[in-house]
């Protein structure tokens, strides 16, 4: 049997290796605990990087459903591109046997003429005696009218002669082909057709008065009574007849046709087939564009003191013009008894562009009407008023930079001047809602191979209502 000792000392050996499991043991937790920790911390970045890509996966599940759709709208769009270039060459095809046509229309007609020049004696040997419907006059006048080859020459020899003498020729002539208003020839067209829009463009702000427009043919000055419209009388009160007290709102204003202005544009053979952009229609579209601006400057010198009187706000500079001021004319229009309806306001440039900028103006720049607003510099109704810009406004010799108007101010009238000598080609050109109407004349100068063309425009205006316009000056 061990003794005390030894059992003291085999018991503090036990207790020392229990010691030594106890650190051995604490150790081990230790790194267990903190792989515990990096554990879990990968499995928090496994499963952001999960999302992540998760994410990831879903817009390029997006790209490619907008790809597939983008190629489907593609082959959509080549699939209709290849339809209209089909059309277009139908088109094309119509187009041409059109022009084939018209040309065999003219050929067959000039045989005719031909034909009845041989049976009814212009080309005859020997004249035909006069018959009732002419005498030997009239052959003479028509002699010499036809024996006149240049337009220009043409058309004075025609204004020389006195009405009695015109009655004599067109009556000779009236077994002949009358002269046609419109164009035929399928080039002609479509040149007028392109140059109509900057003609009706330049001309919007003759609806801030009173016209009267039409393509029929008129002469230099010819008259054409305009319809005014004013401000009615007071109501009366019933007395047994409906009739006491009648009147009538609408006059009528005879505006002679005293103004002819002209443009007129050439281009040479050479000019014609070496350029691949159609020249002519290029000149005549500007030159249509100049003489509506020429037109309308010309019109707007009638606005001046006499007899539209005072300015309807005291003179100021383009910086001075805001809203108030805009409100301010209209306070003058009213005290003036202009009707509220139909009002129009035409600026100057510089007055228009300052007040684009007014604090109340910008801010009325929203939908609808913020992209003519901000992105086309437009107002197209403020206070009441339709509003026009324009570069042309002429000072009159008063300051003027602009107005506000009735159409019970001024009356506007335009027709077409027919010409009475021979061209390649001639008509009137003519807005079907409007009326605006100019004149479009081809010819061509065989000795220098050019071919010209004029555009024209017979129109004149009359002051009217002394009420129906007020006018605004600078200092």
């Amino acid at each position: 049997m061990k003794t005390i000792d030894e059992q003291l000392e085999d018991a503090l050996a036990r207790v020392k290796h229990l010691e030594a499991d106890a650190q051995a043991g604490s150790t081990l937790l230790s790194e267990a605990a903190k792989q515990s920790d990096d554990l879990k911390a990968q499995i928090v970045a496994l499963t952001k990087e999960k999302e992540t890509l998760t994410l990831a996966s879903g817009e390029l599940t997006e790209q490619r459903d907008q790809l597939a759709h983008d190629l489907a709208t593609a082959k959509q769009s080549l699939t209709s591109a290849a339809t209209a270039a089909d059309e277009l060459t139908k088109a094309k095809e119509q187009l041409s046997d059109l022009t084939a046509e018209v040309e065999k229309l003219k050929a067959d007609a000039k045989t005719a003429e031909r034909i009845a020049a041989e049976r009814y004696g212009a080309a005859s040997p020997q004249p035909l005696p006069v018959t009732s419907r002419g005498d030997t006059k009239a052959s003479e006048l028509v002699t010499k009218f036809k024996a006149i080859t240049d337009p220009k020459e043409q058309t004075a020899f025609w204004r020389g002669l006195t009405a009695e003498q015109r009655t004599l020729i067109l009556t000779a002539q009236s077994t002949t082909t009358a002269m046609s208003n419109t164009l035929t020839h399928v080039k002609d067209i479509k040149v007028a057709q392109n140059a109509l829009q900057p003609w009706m463009a330049g001309l919007l702000p003759l609806r801030a008065f009173s016209t009267n427009f039409s393509p029929e043919p008129a002469d230099k000055l010819d008259t054409v009574r305009v319809p005014v419209v004013g401000a009615p009388s007071q109501s009366s009160e019933f007395a047994g007849s409906y009739t006491a007290n009648a009147d009538s709102t609408v006059s009528v204003i005879p505006v002679q046709l005293n103004k002819h202005k002209f443009k007129t544009v050439h281009v040479t053979a050479r000019e014609a087939s070496e350029t691949a952009l159609n020249v002519l229609e290029t000149l005549v579209g500007s030159a249509v564009k100049q003489l509506a601006q020429d037109v309308l400057q010309d019109i707007f010198s009638a606005i001046t003191a006499d007899p539209y009187g005072a300015p309807g706000i005291p003179a100021l500079a383009a910086s001075a013009f805001d809203y108030k001021k805009v409100l301010a004319i209209r306070e003058a229009c009213s005290l003036a008894k202009m009707p509220v309806s139909d009002r129009n306001l035409v600026l100057d440039g510089a007055y228009f562009t300052n007040l684009l900028g007014d604090e109340i103006v910008a801010k009325s720049f929203m939908a609808p009407i913020a992209q003519p607003g901000v992105i086309e510099a437009q107002i197209r109704r403020l206070a009441g008023f339709d509003i026009f810009e324009t570069t042309i406004l002429p000072e009159n010799g008063e300051k003027l930079v602009g107005f506000a108007a009735h159409p019970s101010g001024l009356a506007v009238a335009m027709r077409y001047l027919e010409p009475v000598a021979e061209y390649d080609e001639a008509g009137a050109v003519t807005d079907p809602e409007t009326g605006l109407t100019f004149g479009y004349l081809r010819y061509t100068e065989t000795q220098s191979n050019r071919i010209f063309v004029t555009v024209e425009c017979l129109y004149g205006y009359k002051q009217a209502l002394a009420d129906g316009i007020k006018r605004i000056v600078k200092p």
